[in-house]
């Protein structure tokens, strides 16, 4: 169980992580979505603060090439060929990627209902 109910409402829904942890690689909302290196640089230091605070890490889920290159270069570890559902096993953790959820993967059927499942099935099979 990575969560305490099944979907979020509202702040005050009472939803629980367990042992799990959510961030983003760049905080801001660019353009067409599309953020440039200056905006990923100035955001990295928030990444590299967290991955000092969250030292147990074994498993990361990348929404999107972005977060995966964010944490390749956060952990310095050579980038592999991005795609969804993929898991890369490291020295001491593991990053399993995704499509990330945005209109344009979801609307377009990139990315439909059923691999975003399979991806959170994964991650869940991974830390158990």
């Amino acid at each position: 169980m990575i969560a305490s109910i099944p979907t979020s409402q509202d702040v005050n829904d009472g939803l629980i992580l367990h042992n799990a942890y959510i961030t983003a690689a760049v905080r801001c909302a660019p353009p067409h979505n599309k953020p440039t290196r200056e905006e990923m640089e100035t955001c990295f230091n928030y990444l590299e603060h967290e991955k000092e605070i969250l030292a147990n890490i074994t498993t990361i889920l990348c929404l999107g090439k972005i977060a995966y290159d964010a944490t390749c270069k956060l952990y310095k570890v050579k980038p592999e060929k991005f795609g969804h559902n993929k898991l890369f096993s490291y020295d001491g953790f593991e990053i399993l990627t995704s499509y990330h959820p945005s209109k344009q993967n979801t609307h377009t059927g990139r990315l439909a209902w059923s691999q975003w499942s399979a991806v959170f099935a994964k991650a869940k099979k991974i830390i158990k």
